[in-house]
Protein backbone atom coordinates (compact mmCIF):
# COMPACT_ATOMS: atom_id res chain seq x y z
CA UNK A 1 0.00 0.00 0.00
CA UNK A 2 1.38 3.17 -0.65
CA UNK A 3 2.87 5.24 2.08
CA UNK A 4 1.07 8.42 1.27
CA UNK A 5 -2.61 6.50 1.71
CA UNK A 6 -1.27 5.49 4.97
CA UNK A 7 -0.29 8.33 6.43
CA UNK A 8 -3.56 9.52 5.16
CA UNK A 9 -5.68 6.75 6.82
CA UNK A 10 -3.57 7.41 10.12
CA UNK A 11 -4.27 11.06 10.39
CA UNK A 12 -8.23 9.86 9.67
CA UNK A 13 -8.02 7.13 12.39
CA UNK A 14 -5.63 9.53 14.43
CA UNK A 15 -8.08 12.17 14.86
CA UNK A 16 -11.06 10.05 15.86
CA UNK A 17 -9.04 9.05 18.67
CA UNK A 18 -10.68 11.17 21.36
CA UNK A 19 -13.24 10.01 22.94
CA UNK A 20 -14.72 14.08 23.31
CA UNK A 21 -13.87 13.68 19.98
CA UNK A 22 -16.03 10.26 19.39
CA UNK A 23 -19.18 12.14 21.21
CA UNK A 24 -19.88 14.96 18.71
CA UNK A 25 -19.16 12.98 15.83
CA UNK A 26 -21.91 10.74 17.19
CA UNK A 27 -23.81 14.00 17.84
CA UNK A 28 -22.76 15.01 14.31
CA UNK A 29 -24.59 11.21 12.43
CA UNK A 30 -27.36 12.48 13.57
CA UNK A 31 -27.50 16.23 11.99
CA UNK A 32 -25.63 19.47 11.62
CA UNK A 33 -24.64 21.72 14.93
CA UNK A 34 -22.94 24.57 16.14
CA UNK A 35 -19.97 23.81 18.23
CA UNK A 36 -22.25 25.58 21.45
CA UNK A 37 -24.48 23.07 20.83
CA UNK A 38 -21.95 20.61 20.48
CA UNK A 39 -19.90 21.51 23.52
CA UNK A 40 -22.84 21.47 25.79
CA UNK A 41 -24.20 17.74 24.65
CA UNK A 42 -20.62 17.12 25.76
CA UNK A 43 -19.84 18.67 28.65
CA UNK A 44 -17.00 21.21 27.41
CA UNK A 45 -16.16 24.43 26.91
CA UNK A 46 -16.81 25.92 23.46
CA UNK A 47 -13.02 26.89 23.39
CA UNK A 48 -12.06 23.34 24.04
CA UNK A 49 -14.58 22.28 21.65
CA UNK A 50 -13.70 24.22 18.96
CA UNK A 51 -10.13 22.89 19.47
CA UNK A 52 -11.49 19.33 18.69
CA UNK A 53 -13.80 20.30 15.84
CA UNK A 54 -10.62 22.12 14.26
CA UNK A 55 -8.90 18.62 14.23
CA UNK A 56 -11.37 17.01 12.85
CA UNK A 57 -11.52 19.35 9.93
CA UNK A 58 -8.45 19.40 9.55
CA UNK A 59 -8.67 15.46 9.06
CA UNK A 60 -11.54 15.99 6.79
CA UNK A 61 -13.60 14.53 9.29
CA UNK A 62 -16.12 17.24 9.36
CA UNK A 63 -17.08 20.12 7.51
CA UNK A 64 -18.59 23.22 8.56
CA UNK A 65 -20.39 26.08 6.76
CA UNK A 66 -21.42 29.82 7.83
CA UNK A 67 -24.99 30.57 8.73
CA UNK A 68 -25.30 34.14 9.71
CA UNK A 69 -22.37 34.31 12.49
CA UNK A 70 -23.14 30.83 13.46
CA UNK A 71 -20.49 27.77 11.85
CA UNK A 72 -22.80 24.60 11.30
CA UNK A 73 -20.93 21.86 11.70
CA UNK A 74 -21.67 17.99 9.82
CA UNK A 75 -19.72 14.54 9.16
CA UNK A 76 -18.03 15.43 5.78
CA UNK A 77 -19.06 11.69 4.99
CA UNK A 78 -21.83 10.08 5.50
CA UNK A 79 -19.93 7.02 5.90
CA UNK A 80 -17.94 8.11 8.87
CA UNK A 81 -20.94 7.64 11.03
CA UNK A 82 -21.48 4.18 9.29
CA UNK A 83 -18.13 3.46 10.32
CA UNK A 84 -19.28 4.63 14.19
CA UNK A 85 -22.06 1.92 14.25
CA UNK A 86 -19.67 -0.28 12.74
CA UNK A 87 -16.93 -0.14 15.41
CA UNK A 88 -19.75 -0.08 17.79
CA UNK A 89 -20.98 -3.18 16.73
CA UNK A 90 -17.09 -4.71 16.56
CA UNK A 91 -16.67 -3.52 20.26
CA UNK A 92 -19.96 -4.98 21.44
CA UNK A 93 -19.04 -8.78 20.42
CA UNK A 94 -15.61 -8.02 21.55
CA UNK A 95 -17.19 -7.49 24.62
CA UNK A 96 -19.29 -10.67 24.80
CA UNK A 97 -16.54 -12.59 23.86
CA UNK A 98 -14.76 -12.23 26.81
CA UNK A 99 -18.34 -12.10 29.19
CA UNK A 100 -18.32 -15.34 27.96
CA UNK A 101 -15.05 -16.03 28.35
CA UNK A 102 -15.27 -15.03 31.93
CA UNK A 103 -18.24 -16.80 32.91
CA UNK A 104 -16.54 -20.05 31.52
CA UNK A 105 -13.62 -19.20 34.30
CA UNK A 106 -15.78 -19.24 37.22
CA UNK A 107 -17.96 -21.92 36.82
Amino acid sequence: MNRILQQHKADFFKAMSSPMRLAMLEILATGDASVTQLAERVSLDTSTASRHLSQLRTAGVVEATRQGATLMYRLSDPRVGELLVLARSIIATQLHATTEMLADLTE
